[in-house]
């Protein structure tokens, strides 16, 4: 009978053994998969930061050569004017009218074809140009296009890398338990169902850690 009991007791012991070795194993897993999930989304995180630094580089360029644009096209355009008040004082056979004409010509074919390199949407009621405006447009623009904001990436990575360290401590107790597991198999019989107790404690909280940590984080 003692026998067949010590044989039941090492069966016991060897299956919470196995059991707790599977259990480390499998938290060990996927404190690395999220480890690497954790890698991937500071990856995700500094190409939308880096993105969102040349978004606002070019949107710059962009703005301030329109910027220019417009007031190379509202220059002319006022020469224009002036050409033309000016014209209407001479007489239109003579060589300064035909000088100015020239030069009105001119200055409304360099306003036209300015014009074009600006958009009317940021020109202001007084005649002021909104170049912050553009840069918010184009900026909100490209944002549809491509991830510029890198903030969730980053918190994502801090959620997963909270998650490895936890995941990684609920492996204590596991480990701890296969030592009592141990003890169980090689101390006496009045001490051995203490141990054994311990461990079996110790694989249960080092697993329902698991489990909250997993589930949550």
């Amino acid at each position: 009978m003692s026998d067949n009991s010590d044989q039941a007791f090492e069966v016991l012991v060897a299956v919470l053994i196995a059991l707790s070795s599977l259990i480390i194993a499998f938290i060990s897993w996927r404190a690395f998969a999220a480890g690497n999930a954790s890698g991937d989304a500071d990856f995700a995180g500094m190409s939308a930061m880096l993105a969102a630094e040349e978004t606002r580089a070019t949107n710059a360029i962009l703005a301030y050569e329109s910027y220019g644009a417009y007031l190379t096209y509202r220059q002319h355009r006022e020469l224009a004017m002036s050409l033309q008040d000016a014209l209407k004082d001479l007489p239109e056979l003579s060589l300064e009218a035909a000088a100015l004409r020239a030069q009105l010509d001119l200055a409304k074919v360099t306003s036209a074809i300015q014009q074009q390199r600006f958009s009317r949407r940021f020109v202001q009621r007084d005649g002021s140009y909104d170049i912050d405006k553009q840069l918010s447009t184009l900026y909100a623009d490209r944002a549809q296009q491509r991830n510029l904001n890198a903030a969730p990436s980053f918190a994502e990575a801090d959620r997963l890398r909270l998650k490895v360290s936890w995941l990684q401590g609920t492996v204590i107790p596991l480990t701890v338990s296969l030592i009592f597991f141990t003890l169980a198999e090689a101390l006496s019989r009045r001490l051995r169902w203490l141990m054994l107790s311990i461990g079996a404690l110790l694989l249960l909280g080092g697993t329902i850690a698991f489990l909250y940590f997993e589930l949550t984080l």
